[in-house]
């Protein structure tokens, strides 16, 4: 087994859309594991802190172990979509 994707750009871009488009219409929460190390902790405080400021339909938590960051993100619905208010903000595609 390898540990690198089989699909070409063009097929990994159709993927990632599908992804996208399903995640658009029904996330609800999501929870990511990072390993724990100083650079990692210090990157997700900031993003985290950044996000709270500017996006309070985002619930983020994240709890500390030994050796991971668990994270859990929760999408409040307000009206609109995640596309919407990021093309809203000019973030570009997403």
């Amino acid at each position: 087994m390898t540990d690198t994707c089989s699909l070409t750009a063009d097929e990994l871009a159709v993927r990632r859309d599908a992804f996208l488009a399903l995640i658009d219409d029904a996330l609800l929460t999501a929870r990511v594991t990072l390993r724990r190390d100083p650079r990692t902790e210090a990157a997700l405080d900031a993003l985290v802190r950044a996000e709270s400021e500017c996006c309070p339909f985002l619930d983020v938590r994240v709890t500390r172990g030994k050796a991971t960051l668990l994270v859990d993100v929760e999408y409040r619905r307000s009206g609109g979509s995640r596309r919407a208010i990021a093309g809203n903000r000019g973030l570009g595609p997403v």
